[in-house]
């Protein structure tokens, strides 16, 4: 088999747009922004603006350059591989620790995505839980463990038609049920804190006027997702530079469109939902919204179900790009490029498929793990991950003194920031332990992203210079120089 199509696939520029938008928004867009402006209103916007602020930079600034190094190597299929030939090193600690940190971080992740997911299904349906989740994960992982990035890039226009449609139609349902002015009095009567116009502004959160701290630490959320290695790896699958400007633009396009109906929906979902009292619980609220469309007259039935096959295709889109990327990894940088084992090409299939599935298995395991699976902890593993890949590929890309050293000491760094500056006392005050984040008024991220800046650049600076080699191939990226 070709490894190459199976890891990165032949791919148009708008596949390489919607396969990787799909990813990113699939499930932070689907299932978490209707909730979070149903809960805290519209200043919620500015979390999705650093999102889309993010795709800008990692198609404007990253991509074009990332994709001259895959050219030139000819053989880079994931981020630990792009390190390795940026860093040089065949089989290092670099490739390998950048591997493992990966897939482990990405394991448990997809293993909250799962349990929320049997969560879900399980106030919806019925059904227990862990049975659907297990179901659900072995299909994908058998599907993806044959099909590779193609199977992907396969199906990403089904699934982005479908779910922009299907979204748009829900949010006007939902909003042709009742009058605006009805739909108004209920968000009234639901116990907004602040006014409905504070509620439906960009400069409120939750009735509170938003504070420069407060923008930082929202912005600063939507930033992690440069950090999410599919939505980089992707990109090794371009050909040239015109899939890359094709896919910069239907990925601003769709992400823009997908972002709107969804909030729309949220921001009607208050009214909408009236008398039911506001949970807290993303679980809950997608059962209530599914439970009021399928008690609605008419068309409420079909809506339902068509909401139903929303939330599923949305789940299966960040978990089968997740169980792609790791597969890769697994296969190509821990165990043939860290020489872990001797692998016979003519079983290569077989073992992919293996891999995927134990994979599959593992996400499954951490899922019933997992007793209590709160977004916020979600949001924690997700932020790690962010704040240790996204500075080292950034700076990677745009300084041509950074060393093999200087990367390791970014991840690591980035890895264990978060935790310290979201956990740990600096000062106490009044007897109450105080955080850097309680202190500064923000949150963990953009201190963790500077500690791995910082670690990179003194690191960098304090080890042997790069290859002449090296520095030479970063020169001939940056400056658009192919041979």
């Amino acid at each position: 088999m070709d490894f190459q199509k199976y890891a990165i696939g032949e791919i148009t520029g708008v596949k390489l747009g919607l396969v990787t938008t799909i990813f990113l928004t699939g499930f932070i867009g689907i299932i978490l922004l209707p909730f979070y402006v149903y809960f805290f209103g519209a200043g919620i916007f500015w979390e999705f603006f650093g999102v889309m602020l993010c795709i800008q930079i990692v198609w404007n600034v990253e991509a074009y350059r990332l994709m001259r190094y895959a050219r030139k190597s000819g053989c880079i299929f994931s981020l630990p591989g792009y390190f390795s030939r940026r860093f040089g090193g065949e089989g290092d600690y670099l490739r390998v620790f950048a591997s493992c940190e990966i897939v482990i971080f990405t394991l448990v992740i997809m293993g909250f995505i799962l349990k929320e997911f049997g969560i879900i299904m399980n106030a919806i349906t019925g059904f227990d839980g862990n049975v659907i989740s297990v179901v659900f994960i072995i299909v994908i992982s058998l599907y993806i463990g044959i099909g590779g990035f193609s199977a992907l890039a396969r199906t990403c226009k089904l699934k982005a038609v479908y779910i922009l449609l299907a979204v748009g139609l829900i949010g006007l349902y939902m909003f042709t049920r009742e009058d605006i002015h009805v739909l108004i009095r209920n968000m009234m009567k639901t116990d907004i804190t602040g006014s409905v116009s504070e509620y439906l502004s960009v400069l409120y959160h939750d009735g509170d006027p938003l504070q420069p701290g407060d923008y930082v630490s929202l912005i600063s959320m939507g930033l992690l997702a440069s950090g999410m290695p599919f939505m980089i790896t992707s990109i090794f699958a371009s050909a040239d530079s015109r899939v890359i400007t094709r896919g910069k633009n239907m990925s601003v396009v769709f992400a823009t469109l997908i972002f709107l109906v969804c909030a729309f929906m949220g921001c009607i979902s208050r009214g909408y939902l009236y008398p039911e009292k506001i949970t807290n619980s993303v679980s809950n609220y997608i059962k209530l919204i599914f439970d009021k469309l399928r008690s609605g007259e008419g068309l409420g039935d079909y809506v339902a179900v068509l909401y139903l096959g929303v939330i599923i295709v949305a789940f299966i889109t960040v978990i089968e790009a997740s169980i792609n990327n790791i597969v890769v990894i697994i296969f190509e940088d821990i165990l043939n490029k860290g020489r872990l084992v001797r692998i016979d090409k003519r079983h290569q299939k077989e073992i992919l498929v293996s891999i995927s599935m134990i994979m599959g298995v593992f996400i499954y395991l951490v899922s019933l793990y997992l007793k209590d699976a709160k977004v916020s902890y979600l949001i924690i593993y997700i932020a790690t991950l962010g704040c240790s890949i996204s500075p080292v590929v950034f700076v990677s890309l745009c300084w041509k003194r950074m060393t093999k050293a200087g990367c390791a000491a970014g991840l690591i760094a980035g890895l264990v920031s978060v935790p310290v500056f979201k956990f740990v006392g600096f000062i106490t005050s009044d007897g109450e332990s105080k955080t850097l984040c309680d202190i500064l008024g923000i949150n963990s991220i953009v201190p963790s992203m500077a500690t791995a800046v910082l670690a990179i650049v003194v690191v960098s600076l304090l080890t042997k210079k790069p290859d002449e080699a090296i520095v030479d191939e970063f020169l001939e990226v940056r400056n658009r120089i192919m041979t």
